[in-house]
């Protein structure tokens, strides 16, 4: 059986979203991770770092509505059931400056609900363009 390639794209960016799904679940709650404080368009949040996130960059739905901008891929909208029944909902994509510590830069996240104490999470996307050096 022959597969189109956007088609074999489309399934492995949803397996890809699938297993972001399981960390993010895991990440409820926890204070397993340090949190880093950063700006994006003047408005202060907490990060943390995490490269189990192999997929994207991820952003809370919560935060961005404070940012009052409109998501790139608006159209791109879907949910996910994690195990302990809660719905995660996909808003969209967005590229924002990001400015943490002294570093500044473009990224592209993923909005979405997060039921968490951080508004962000740099996945492996973000830590394989910059390499950070975390103290």
């Amino acid at each position: 059986m022959l597969i189109e390639p956007s088609k074999l794209i489309d399934m492995i960016d949803e397996l890809c979203f699938l297993e972001d799904c399981d960390v993010l679940y895991a990440l409820q709650g926890s204070n397993a991770f340090p949190s880093y404080s950063f700006m994006i368009n003047d408005q202060p949040g907490k990060s943390i770092f995490n490269t189990g996130a192999i997929h994207q960059n991820y952003l809370s739905y919560s935060f961005f509505r404070n940012l009052s901008l409109p998501l790139m891929v608006a159209g791109n909208q879907r949910a996910a059931k994690l195990p302990n029944g809660q719905i995660m909902t996909v808003h969209g994509t967005i590229e924002l400056p990001l400015q943490l510590s002294e570093w500044q830069g473009k990224e592209r996240f993923c909005v979405l609900e997060m039921d968490t104490d951080f508004d962000m999470i740099l996945g492996l996307p973000w830590h394989k363009k910059n390499r950070p050096h975390v103290h």
